[in-house]
């Protein structure tokens, strides 16, 4: 990520989430239903505030925040998990900083089967299935400023970025 001195750089990785807001059946001959859509960010954001020191410093407000719906639900929509990080630091330029881990863990129950037969007790076993899924993510932010004093500088900096670009292209 590229930013100016004393401006915001933000970048945001993920997709917008649909749940239903408000739900209401209309007083007509066919019983229609009106619902209200909202939509809720999910993915991982960065938001960092750079400034530039004479002595060869640089200021960092950072601010991550990872969001992520799980297969929980409440009150018809999927809860979103939260994780999120902000600090102020002083680092110098060209070294790396490790800001800390993100992590997060997730449980998942599905059930299935034949209706009815799979709810007998002691017999439904026989008519159903259930998985069980643990799924653990950890997510390590380490920063590393780079004051871009000439276009050489944005040069070396930008090319191997440009090269894995030029890879995914088709």
């Amino acid at each position: 990520m590229i930013a100016a001195n004393n401006e915001p750089a933000t970048i945001n990785v993920g997709s917008q989430r649909p749940f239903i807001q408000v739900s209401r059946a209309l007083p007509t001959d066919n019983t229609a239903r009106d619902q209200v859509v909202q939509y809720k960010d999910v993915g991982t954001k960065l938001t960092v505030l750079p400034t530039i020191s004479p002595d060869g410093y640089v200021g960092l407000e950072v601010s991550q925040e990872v969001n992520d719906a799980t297969s929980e639900v409440a009150f018809d929509a999927p809860v979103i998990s939260t994780r999120s990080v902000q600090t102020t630091l002083l680092i110098k330029d060209g070294e790396t900083v490790a800001l800390g881990g993100l992590t997060d863990t997730q449980r998942d129950v599905n059930q299935g089967g034949v209706p009815v037969l799979s709810s007998i007790p002691l017999l439904g076993g026989l008519f159903g299935h259930a998985s069980r899924q643990t799924t653990e993510t950890e997510l390590y932010l380490f920063l590393m400023p780079h004051v871009i004093t000439t276009d050489a500088d944005a040069d070396s900096l930008t090319a191997p970025l440009k090269a894995k670009a030029d890879k995914v292209k088709p």
